[in-house]
């Protein structure tokens, strides 16, 4: 295989692919990028089993070919060489790979050959939704936050269940302490979908997404999903498992509702944080007339703060404890004015959410305060 295209292209491609190989793998193929050329392109690919990511940059396709190499080499060469045309030639007869760029050749022997790099499986692209990129970004970044790093047993907690209802999708996220729904329109589909998506999954499609552009079509299978984004595609495995029931835990009926300055509350929950991190960040809040008191303490530091943050209320006061890095993740990510916090009783899930939107909702359980 030969080939001439930009370095910076390359690199690009390189990076894009590498986010989804796992650095500590065992199998040596998992650690490189395979490298495929077409008519008047290149496709690159890497992947870990569990998530695989293609890129496709143009190039001058001299001989065509495929070949691996190692990521992170790979990708070091690349930012060395700066912005400017390389060739690269791979010969599968003694498996060696040269880079040359202007007076700079690099060789790279012992290659492995592109015949042991792991195959996908054909996705049905007639099966789709198509959704638009800011609200797809949107839906991963007001409910990754709320998945579990550990599945103790329930693999479901560390994924992002979606769900079409009508012409509408629904994210749904939840590690048992709290609960995130986040609902938005769909451009288009020719199915429905129930799928649990791996908040890793999730994130690595949420990176292809940084630039502006179109609306993205999500292509599924029984146990897949993959993503068309720009010049790069993504595949990766759907959580095998039933999502539960969520309604049943979002409280309908409330006897309090706080309304409170977005930026105020924020600021003073980071204040909570820093008494209460060695305490399970474990704080209370109280409403009284018009002023909403928290307080958090850390006894082993010997730090205590109190704070008042002046707000509207209707319905009953209630005093109840609170998990304040909990509420400072759901409320970093609503960009509304005001938001509004809305109570049963001091025992029972409450709901938080941003003041005159409903698109987002999150649920968050109280804490003990004995």
């Amino acid at each position: 295989m030969i080939f001439k295209c930009q370095t910076k292209d390359l690199l690009d491609a390189v990076n894009k692919t590498s986010k989804v190989i796992n650095k500590t793998t065992v199998m040596p193929i998992l650690s490189r990028v395979l490298i495929q050329s077409e008519d008047n392109f290149l496709k690159l690919r890497g992947t870990d089993l569990g998530s695989t990511t293609d890129s496709i940059i143009e190039a001058e396709i001299i001989e065509k070919g495929a070949t691996t190499m190692d990521a992170k080499i790979f990708s070091e060469i690349l930012s060395s060489l700066g912005e400017t045309e390389l060739e690269f030639a791979s010969n599968k007869e003694d498996q060696a790979i040269t880079i040359t760029c202007d007076k700079t050749k690099f060789t790279i022997l012992n290659s492995i050959d592109s015949d042991s790099y792991p195959t996908l499986d054909e996705v049905n692209k007639e099966d789709f939704i198509s959704i638009e990129r800011d609200l797809l970004k949107k839906g991963i970044n007001f409910t990754k936050f709320s998945t579990s790093s550990d599945d103790m047993g329930k693999e479901f907690l560390t994924g992002i269940y979606l769900q079409t209802e009508d012409m509408n999708l629904k994210f749904t996220s939840t590690d048992n302490h709290r609960l995130s729904i986040f609902t938005c329109p769909i451009v288009e589909k020719t199915m429905d979908i129930n799928a649990i998506v791996p908040a890793s999954s999730a994130e690595l499609i949420n990176k292809l997404l940084d630039e502006p552009g179109d609306t993205i079509k999500l292509y599924f299978t029984r146990n897949s999903i993959s993503a068309n984004v720009d010049n790069s595609e993504y595949y990766g495995r759907l959580i095998e498992s039933n999502y539960p029931d969520i309604r049943r835990v979002i409280p309908t009926d409330f006897n309090t509702l706080i309304i409170l300055d977005r930026d105020k509350i924020y600021s003073a929950l980071k204040r909570m944080e820093v008494a209460s991190r060695e305490n399970s960040y474990r704080a209370t809040f109280s409403t009284n007339g018009t002023s909403f008191a928290m307080n958090a303490e850390n006894k082993e530091h010997s730090i205590k703060v109190t704070e008042e943050v002046d707000m509207i209320s209707e319905g009953a006061s209630v005093t109840m404890g609170v998990n304040v890095r909990y509420m400072k993740e759901a409320i970093e990510r609503m960009n509304s004015e005001k938001i509004e916090i809305k109570i049963v009783s001091a025992d029972r899930a409450f709901i938080i959410k941003m003041s005159g939107d409903d698109d987002f909702i999150h649920v968050l359980m109280p804490i003990s305060i004995n």
